[in-house]
């Protein structure tokens, strides 16, 4: 994508789109509002406040079964979708171009 940028190209996204991705993943995984910094501006502007320790005995398991539940909750959300058509690795592989009707 960075370079896609760089070259002012436009990418296509079949299939799951990344704001899908993000919605199931934030339903599956509960992890509540997400940010995106897309600017060097946005990333310089953004500081540190403060954190605190915690019992890594405790937290880790705590954090390990909310990992393997989203893990599982997505792999079955996957198991049901249609996963035929274009995607990303198509494109890649079989060298598609802007004119292909399967991008249409």
């Amino acid at each position: 994508m960075d370079l896609a940028e760089k070259y002012k190209r436009k990418i296509a996204f079949t299939g799951r789109s990344m704001i899908n991705v993000s919605e199931v993943a934030m339903k599956l995984g509960e992890l509540g509002e997400q940010f995106v910094l897309k600017s060097k501006k946005a990333f310089d502007k953004i500081q540190f406040i403060s954190g605190i320790e915690v019992a890594n005995a405790v937290y880790a398991p705590l954090r390990q079964k909310r990992d393997d539940n989203a893990r599982a909750a997505y792999r079955a959300e996957l198991e049901a979708e249609d996963l035929s058509g274009l995607f990303i690795r198509d494109i890649i592989k079989e060298g598609i171009l802007p004119d292909d009707p399967r991008l249409q």
